[in-house]
């Protein structure tokens, strides 16, 4: 089990990692991967068709890793 300064340390990563993604795949990102809703609630809690939604959780999750492994790598 991670001890609490690795749990901080993680925290701030992901926070870290979250903030260089633009609102726009940020929500589809967090509705999607953290709060459980599919791609058609998604779509339908932003107002936006499936087809862009499931785009934007894509892109966004790319754009995670990358910015996450960027964070990490310093």
């Amino acid at each position: 089990m991670p001890d609490a300064t690795e749990q901080i340390g993680e925290h701030i990563a992901v926070e870290a990692a979250l903030a260089v993604i633009t609102p726009a795949y940020r929500a589809p990102l967090l509705l999607y991967c953290h709060y459980g809703l599919s791609v058609a609630e998604v779509a339908a809690a932003l107002g936006i068709n499936e087809g862009a939604a499931r785009t934007r959780v894509y892109r966004a999750r790319e754009m995670f890793r990358q910015a996450y492994e960027r964070g990490n790598a310093q």
